[in-house]
């Protein structure tokens, strides 16, 4: 691990409401949205969202917002650091890698340790 960011928080699922008091969708959980991997928060939450048998606009119901917690990893092989101490390189070349943590694996790798 060569580096990482601190542990921020992410929108795991929200609840969106229409705004149409007359319409079905206006209670309940008819419209649940849930982060997939990958995507931005952008694709989570947002403002834009629009119910599907009136076209009203939908709106958040925060109270039930689920949040989760997110943190970003950098990888590198030991071998990389050889060049780093000055040691003759082969032609082989290594690349680091992101490892994105999510929820309970937030906070289970260390700077500077190795890891298989």
């Amino acid at each position: 691990v060569i580096a990482m960011t601190r542990v921020t928080k992410y929108t795991l699922g929200a609840r969106f409401l229409c705004t149409n008091e007359e319409c079905s969708c206006s209670a309940g959980f008819h419209y649940i949205r849930v982060h997939a991997p990958g995507a931005t928060e952008s694709a989570t939450v947002r403002n834009d969202f629009s119910c599907t048998i009136c076209s009203s606009q939908l709106k958040e119901d925060v109270k039930f917002r689920v949040l989760g917690d997110k943190q970003l990893v950098e990888l590198t092989h030991v071998k990389a650091l050889d060049v780093l101490r000055g040691h003759q390189q082969s032609s082989l070349r290594y690349q680091s890698v992101t490892l994105f943590l999510r929820d309970e694996l937030c906070g289970s790798m260390r700077i500077g340790c190795l890891y298989r």
